[in-house]
């Protein structure tokens, strides 16, 4: 792993060429999708909008989301409970 973080910090462009993008993309959906399996789809939902989509925005950079969404995510995010906020909520009688 750390060979690769080296090859991408020495060649940015490398990334595209190697499929990290693909192979992030991967992961995240993997992630996304064990969660909605154990915890449902609001869970799953929230957990997309609040710890994922606001580390992806990558402002001034091309590889991230674009510009013009940037503060329609972090205004839904911070309704959602923001960054740290609970992922599930307790159920009355659970």
């Amino acid at each position: 792993m750390a060979e690769l973080k080296t090859l991408v910090t020495a060649n940015p462009g490398t990334t595209r060429r190697v499929g990290l993008f693909k192979f992030t993309g991967d992961a995240v959906q993997a992630v996304k999708g064990g969660v909605y399996h154990q915890f449902g789809s609001s869970v799953a939902h929230r957990l997309f909008h609040t710890r994922i989509l606001p580390h992806i925005l990558l402002p001034g950079k091309v590889e991230g989301v674009p510009a013009e969404f940037h503060q329609k995510v972090l205004v839904l995010c911070e309704r959602m409970g923001g960054v740290d906020g609970k992922l599930s909520i307790a159920r009355v009688g659970s």
